[in-house]
């Protein structure tokens, strides 16, 4: 076997390189980039806590813990108060997640994977997505991963600082998002399957240290979250906090749907089949730069191009045919590395089984599954470098490369049943894939919306009329930074029930805040019957959003990709008939 540290200085250079192209693909039009997503409005509102003299808001208890909000905020001191600046804080933390996994990757398979990682991450659809929209889920991922490395490192070696460490990074994953403590889970869990672990003889003295530095390292991490349950405890309480997260659990019976329509949804996020060929070739060939030898001294290069561009077509068929392959590999390997001595393994397959179990059985939110796209990330670097045809990474001795065979028919077997099983169990009908073009269309509408309703011609009686809005969070933090009129954020359509009044305002109503449902169409009929519709905007859902609003947008027989701002008010509506204005 070859020394890791050979290649180091070659990988990370290639990882520098990868980061670079995925910092490209994430700022990519920004300066077109808005808020759209419901709680994107809650974030840039939160953030204002370094700008105003009213401190933290407890709106964003509902939504999530500190960590972000306090990045939002920094960014406003830094940028000024504006929507770039909330999602600028998504598009860095998700730029150092590239070399992130490419550090994870190769502690945990050695050379050429952190390569092969840092591509899989910097060409990921998904996580480019997210990380262009100002969303928990990028900076929590960043934090995920270092908390995930630092507990394989913990495992190789437990001591005091080792669990300080690893106590630190889970709390800050604890104060970017609730389940953040599942960090410290995966942990334990890998902890516990060393026990079993094939070729472990552990001495009692080293399981005492696992588990009672694992202790030191829980504390820490606890009392890194304490500030915020104490915040909590004082803005209505961390039981009505848990009460309020239980609702996103889905009802009894739901798992398996659940799980297939996240896997769809991993389908939908991955680009089809160009994107898929370009994201496996770069991992590929971004690995065997790696680990290849170009003749050192009288000894020639031993890496076969014949070889090499075989095994990249094997897997360039086998992830455009299967998008979800990551998480197929994981059911197919994950017992395998559970049971390994290396503790990074291990890890890597208690991140898989937990976050597998868990992800289902919550709403199911497209950004719930982006920790298991890094699984998949993780799970295919390993397989690059464990079956690829980089004969320079394996033992000269005849009697183990006589395995070289079998390994690779072990490997043709596995995806063969992973494609198999892939392409059945979504039936006669698959998901859609949604065109990369869309990941990367511009998401200011609602920042033109807001202007454009601003800026309205009124009549005189009407002069310094309020605006009551029913939509998403960020229309109302563009009229908030606009400054044009009053606006009133209203919390339900029945607000909108009793019509104008008296007082001359006007409303302001998104289709996406009424789901289509019969009791929707019902309130927007009786809205419609005392309100004058004025004008009627139609404006692009982006993958997230469309995701989050409607998951079973990933079949092919759903077409909703747009959305409706309606502005209503007291006024003549002309020629315009309410009742036949499309909202829905």
């Amino acid at each position: 076997m070859i020394a890791t540290d050979r290649f180091e200085r070659r990988e990370w250079l290639i990882v520098g390189v990868l980061t670079l192209i995925g910092a490209v693909l994430r700022i990519r039009g920004f300066g077109h980039l808005g808020l759209t997503h419901f709680d994107e409005g809650i974030y840039a509102f939160s953030g204002l806590w370094s700008v105003t003299p009213n401190g933290f808001d407890p709106q964003v208890i509902s939504y999530a813990p500190p960590g972000f909000p306090i990045l939002v905020g920094l960014s406003y001191v830094i940028f000024g108060v504006a929507d770039f600046s909330a999602i600028l804080v998504a598009i860095v933390c998700g730029v150092f997640t590239i070399p992130t996994a490419a550090w994870v990757g190769r502690r945990t398979f050695g050379p050429g994977a952190g390569a092969a990682a840092a591509a899989f991450a910097a060409l990921s659809l998904a996580h480019i997505a997210f990380s262009r929209k100002a969303l928990t889920d990028a900076p929590f991922l960043l934090c995920w991963l270092l908390a995930f490395g630092i507990g394989g490192w913990f495992l190789e070696k437990p001591g005091a600082w080792r669990a300080v460490l690893l106590g630190l990074s889970v709390g800050i994953a604890e104060n970017f998002k609730y389940n953040g403590w599942i960090a410290g889970v995966i942990v334990a869990l890998a902890g516990i399957f060393g026990l079993f672990a094939a070729g472990s003889n552990r001495p009692r003295r080293s399981v005492a240290e696992t588990f009672g530095f694992g202790l030191l390292a829980a504390l820490v991490s606890a009392l890194c979250y304490y500030p915020w349950y104490a915040y909590v405890e004082r803005h209505g309480g961390y039981s009505a906090l848990i009460q309020h997260q239980r609702g996103y659990l889905g009802p009894n019976g739901t798992w398996l749907s659940y799980l297939r329509q996240q896997l769809a949804q991993v389908i939908a996020l991955s680009g089809g089949v160009g994107w898929g060929m370009l994201t496996w070739t770069v991992a590929w060939f971004a690995s065997a730069l790696v680990v290849m030898r170009k003749g050192e001294g009288a000894a020639p290069s031993r890496l076969s191009p014949f070889r090499l561009f075989l095994g990249c077509l094997i897997g360039v068929v086998a992830i455009t045919t299967v998008p979800d392959l990551g998480w197929w590999v994981g059911l197919a390997w994950a017992v395998r590395l559970a049971l390994d001595a290396r503790s990074t393994y291990r890890m890597l397959a208690s991140f898989w089984l937990i976050l597998s179990v868990m992800t289902p059985f919550y709403h199911p939110y497209a950004r719930l599954w982006l920790p298991l796209h890094a699984t998949g990330w993780l799970l295919l670097a390993g397989a690059v470098v464990r079956f690829g045809p980089f004969l320079e990474t394996l033992p000269t001795h005849w009697e183990n490369r006589k395995r070289l065979p079998r390994q690779f028919i072990a490997q043709l077997v596995v995806m063969l049943i992973c494609i198999t099983v892939a392409k059945t169990h979504w039936g006669p009908v698959g998901p859609r894939i949604l065109s990369p073009m869309r990941i990367f269309a511009r998401t200011d509408n609602l920042r033109e919306v807001a202007a454009r309703i601003a800026n309205m011609p009124t009549p005189k009686k009407n002069r310094g009329i309020k605006f009551r809005v029913l939509a998403r969070r960020p229309l109302y933090f563009y009229f908030a930074l606009i400054g044009a009129n009053p606006v009133q954020l209203l919390a339900s359509a029945t607000s909108l029930t009793s019509g104008p009044g008296s007082t001359g305002d006007w409303a302001v109503l998104d289709s996406v805040q009424l789901s289509g449902s019969p009791e929707d169409e019902s309130a927007w009929r009786s809205i419609v019957s005392q309100w004058r519709l004025r004008q009627s905007i139609e404006v692009e859902l982006d993958p997230i959003v469309l995701l989050d609003v409607f998951p079973q947008a990933v079949s092919p027989g759903f077409e909703i990709h747009r959305a409706w701002i309606s502005v209503l008010g007291d006024s003549p509506a002309g020629d315009d008939d309410p009742s036949t204005q499309r909202v829905f």
